[in-house]
């Protein structure tokens, strides 16, 4: 399995934070409006558009710590799920370990092709890794599960020098 030897690194979807986006855009219709329709005074209106900015910078920047600060790392042997930028937790877990891979979704993560994905491996009942907003899920949650078969198969039994080896009970050469 070819894909099985290189490491996916997965972030959570851009589109996940339609939220922010449309706050943002929110935020900056609604100054637009006050601009042009409002009898306030110009330094006023200067003071107003510089606090919109800033609460807009603030959620642009929230967003972009929620993205960069967390990655699932599918390597050939285990899984790995970084969270934080200043303080960094890591949870790895070996592939032969995974119980479940379970991928949940909202009608609107449906419609943008996102979704929640946990993963549990067989030493604990509880979900040690809970990623948000990953893009294509179900993807995600394939590529894992493949990988996880290679590691869980039955390897089949090499053919002996000679050939085919007669059946138990049965002369060789009759």
């Amino acid at each position: 399995m070819e894909d099985a030897k290189k490491e996916v690194i997965y972030k959570p979807a851009w589109r996940s934070y339609y939220r922010h986006i449309a706050l943002m855009l929110l935020i900056f219709v609604a100054m637009c409006a006050l601009t042009l329709w409002s009898p306030l005074s110009g330094k006023l209106k200067g003071i107003l558009w510089a606090v919109a900015l800033a609460a807009m910078l603030v959620i642009f920047l929230n967003m972009m710590v929620k993205r960069i600060g967390s990655i699932l790392i599918v390597r050939n042997e285990e899984i790995a799920y970084e969270k934080g930028i200043l303080k960094r937790n890591s949870t790895e877990i070996g592939l032969t370990s995974i119980r479940t891979v379970l991928v949940t979704q909202t009608l609107v993560q449906r419609i943008l092709n996102i979704g929640d994905i946990s993963i549990a491996s067989s030493g604990t009942e509880a979900y040690e890794v809970q990623i948000e907003n990953m893009p294509a899920p179900y993807a995600i949650r394939d590529d894992i599960q493949a990988r996880s078969r290679v590691f869980t198969q039955p390897q089949p039994k090499p053919k002996s020098a000679e050939g085919d080896a007669a059946p138990a009970g049965e002369p060789q050469g009759a």
